[in-house]
């Protein structure tokens, strides 16, 4: 074979070797194609160092673990342009355990712009700080998905437009176990003291506290995005001019859950102490408390064209100087409430001032309303407990769970007042809620063991004593009673745990509505331990639930659910 002929049968060769190329690599397209697009890398990098430059280290410096010298602005930068589609994780273990990253503010905000997925995981919420040092912001991001989490961003400043002294996201922002303190907007229309969001937003967990906004939202200012929700946060001594510590603009659909916004104020003669709301607003299973507006609606604006649903809420001890100290319900605003209690909130004077409302309001059943001087909220659905005594709970503050909350207690109207079938699952902290639930955020305590009675002696209007019953011992710190026959309607109760002398005398008062079922009365049944030696007095000393009288065979039931509690 000639050399010609060698030439012509390598660039066959060469040929056939390039078609099978091409037709793999585009066969590798159409299939990366089908299945949506790869990440082309899978990243680490290390903040070596509390200080802050321009961001110009070496990418290969950052991702070395012993590194000294890679700052946090140097590890956003990298990450941000390290390739289209990258999962990239920043973290601070290189650190101390308590460290503070301040930022220069001659270098302005961190700016995240990745098109992947960028993960900043602190040490902890109290642990890892990000400071703007009061003289910058500290996070603008437009990134696909950025999500931070076990940190804290304090003490930014901004004094241009738009707003977000903590954190200004026009993309996807996940916060997690992350807390938002001490930052501010000052200027002329400056929003969102701790977080300004006008993209996809999802916070869980964290404490947004002593934010401040110069015009609206002093911990949140939520100006679009697809359905942003809040989560077992707390929203605490928030200040802005309008939504102390909430602000939801129009058209946006909003959820907070299992969250406490409270002490957060209101001030320059405006609304919503709490929250002022334009959009669509979900709450379940909040703590609206002690928020306070210098106008209208000391916990939460409903203002013109806004939707509100409440279920399951406490709205507790608000303060409004003009009008609703609890909920205010604009001219073409709509409010939904179910299952939620209002009290203790007031107008200037001290005046009780649960709710009220120019637009429609619509009870949905199973609230509990104390004394209200505007009452124009049309409480009156099945269920609905009005002009409640405010004496039936505690104060404020940590029992549990994630957040803060108010417990009811023994003779609350709350308890048992929700069918099972409209209860959430859990109420505020993660606590089962039984099959009939207490109204608010807070579920009284579930019993820790089952009570069985052996005797039912006698018939209403006279003494029913009801005997044999266990549990009967010191250990048993509650029982539940769901006994199905007890006697006629109206009287007193008493029982005898197993054959001890203690007793448990009870009246029942209180007609209520619902829970029972049609054909039959329900009443409310509260009592306290009388004993006949003072060594017995220690088995039962209080009851508290519900009790259904049948109209048709006068016959009385005790609602599943009813405790007995030392």
């Amino acid at each position: 074979m000639n050399f010609q002929q060698i030439r012509q049968t390598a660039r066959r060769r060469s040929l056939r070797v390039s078609s099978v190329a091409v037709a793999v690599i585009a066969a590798s397209t159409l299939t990366a194609a089908s299945v949506g697009a790869v990440p082309t890398s899978t990243n680490t990098y290390y903040v070596g160092t509390t200080a802050d430059d321009a961001g110009t280290a070496m990418p290969a410096t950052c991702a070395m673990h012993t590194n000294k010298t890679c700052t946090l602005r140097d590890a956003i930068v990298t990450a941000n342009t390290d390739g289209l589609g990258s999962i990239d994780t920043i973290v601070f273990t290189s650190l101390p355990s308590y460290s503070t990253v301040t930022l220069n503010s001659a270098n302005g905000p961190l700016s995240v712009t990745d098109t992947g997925t960028l993960k900043i995981m602190g040490s902890g919420a109290e642990d890892t700080y990000i400071s703007g040092g009061h003289a910058t912001r500290v996070i603008t991001t437009s990134a696909s998905d950025l999500r931070i989490s076990n940190l804290g961003i304090e003490n930014g400043f901004w004094l241009g437009s738009t707003g977000g002294g903590g954190i200004y996201n026009t993309g996807s922002l996940t916060l997690t176990n992350v807390n938002v303190e001490g930052n501010v907007t000052a200027g002329s229309s400056t929003y969102g003291g701790g977080v300004y969001s006008a993209g996809s937003l999802s916070v869980n967990g964290g404490e947004f506290s002593t934010n401040s906004a110069n015009t609206c939202g002093g911990a949140f200012y939520i100006r679009s995005g697809p359905s942003p929700s809040l989560n077992k946060v707390n929203i605490l001594h928030n200040v802005s001019d309008c939504g102390g510590g909430v602000y939801n603009y129009s058209g946006v659909t909003l959820s907070i859950t299992n969250s406490t916004i409270a002490f957060n104020y209101a001030r320059d003669y405006d609304d919503g102490g709490g929250i002022e709301q334009h959009g669509t607003l979900y709450l379940t299973n909040d703590t609206l408390a002690n928020n306070t507006s210098t106008e209208y609606g000391g916990a939460l604006a409903n203002e013109n064209g806004a939707t509100s649903y409440l279920q399951n809420v406490t709205v507790d001890g608000n303060n409004a100087l003009q009008a609703a100290g609890g909920i205010y319900n604009n001219h073409s605003g709509n409010l939904y409430v179910r299952g939620s209690i209002l009290e203790g909130n007031t107008v200037y004077g001290n005046v009780p001032s649960q709710c009220f409302g120019y637009g429609p309001t619509t009870s949905q059943g199973y609230n509990v309303v104390t004394h209200d001087s505007d009452a124009n909220c049309n409480f009156h659905a099945p269920g609905d407990r009005t002009n409640a005594l405010d004496q039936y709970h505690g104060a404020l503050g940590s029992y549990g769970g994630a957040t803060q909350t108010i417990p009811i207690i023994l003779g609350s109207p709350a308890i048992l007042l929700e069918p099972h079938a409209l209860c959430p699952s859990t109420d505020q902290r993660g606590v089962a809620r039984p099959s009939n639930c207490d109204a608010g955020a807070f579920e009284l305590a579930p019993s820790k063991s089952s009570l069985a009675c052996g005797s039912v002696v006698g018939r209403a209007p006279g003494v029913v004593t009801i005997s044999g019953c266990t549990p009967a011992n010191a250990t048993a710190k509650s029982a539940t009673g769901s006994m199905s026959v007890l006697s006629s309607g109206g009287g007193t109760l008493t029982w005898h745990p197993s054959n001890k002398a203690t007793v448990v005398s009870v009246s029942w008062t209180s007609p209520g509505k619902g829970a029972c079922g049609t054909g039959r009365s329900e009443f409310d049944v509260a009592g306290v331990v009388t004993a006949s030696s003072a060594s017995n007095a220690h088995y039962f000393d209080k009851v508290s639930g519900r009790i259904c009288v049948n109209n048709a065979t006068s016959t009385v039931a005790l609602v599943t659910g009813t405790k007995l509690q030392l």
